[in-house]
């Protein structure tokens, strides 16, 4: 197994969705209701249409996203 083949699998890709998360919706991971909840408040307020467009997204994009 390779490195190209690991990259595109979902454990990796997972990892690494994860990791771009803002802060505020990583440190609520924990409970998972609130997790949920700001996730879905993230999503809806920022239209991603690719996922390298989430993952290359500005900073801009995290702020404001707990109030």
């Amino acid at each position: 197994m390779n490195l190209t083949t690991v990259q595109k699998g979902v454990y990796y890709s997972r990892i690494t969705l994860f990791n771009s998360l803002p802060l505020g919706i990583k440190s609520v991971a924990h409970n998972t209701n609130k997790f949920k909840h700001e996730l879905n408040k993230f999503l809806i307020k920022n239209s991603f249409y690719f996922v390298e467009e989430y993952i290359d997204r500005d900073a801009a994009y995290d702020i404001g996203v707990l109030q």
